[in-house]
């Protein structure tokens, strides 16, 4: 598969309650880490101002170069609503994953607003198919049994 630069999509509204941040190839606590302690500032400010400008989180730093760049949310019309900028995303290994962890963390956020339903843009800078991951990934069983996870919840 040839790269997509500049690749945009939707994702659909789904509740998810849990997301167990479960490695697939790279280290995932990093959005863990970066994100989950920062949902609080963001609900507190869509609390006080539903269209602000400031309600965003930085994902990525100097010490691990997250895939996932960052997310924006605002409220539009009782609807929270997500953007998601990612740098990369392979379409084997990165996209299931991504997937329920965008969920996971728009549900976190929309509950604690009081909301009943979000909606989530994601654009990628570049989309691809890692073929080298993919293959290492075939083979270790631990890789495997999380994908499977992933794409069933």
């Amino acid at each position: 598969m040839n790269p997509l630069i500049n690749y945009h999509y939707t994702l659909p509204f789904k509740e998810v309650n849990s997301f167990l941040f479960l490695p697939y190839g790279v280290d995932e606590t990093c959005y863990k880490d970066r994100i989950l302690p920062q949902i609080p500032r963001i609900v507190d400010t869509l609390n006080k101002f539903r269209e602000s400008r400031q309600a965003a989180i930085s994902v990525n730093n100097n010490i691990n170069n997250s895939c996932m760049m960052g997310l924006g949310f605002q409220i539009v019309k009782n609807k929270l609503i997500v953007c998601v900028t990612m740098r990369s995303q392979c379409k084997t290994n990165g996209r299931p994953s991504d997937t329920v962890m965008i969920q996971y963390i728009s549900t976190l956020v929309m509950k604690a607003l009081g909301l009943k339903q979000y909606k989530v843009y994601v654009t990628v800078w570049n989309y691809h198919n890692n073929v080298e991951l993919t293959k290492e990934n075939d083979s270790n069983e631990e890789v495997q049994r999380n994908i499977k996870l992933l794409v069933s919840s």
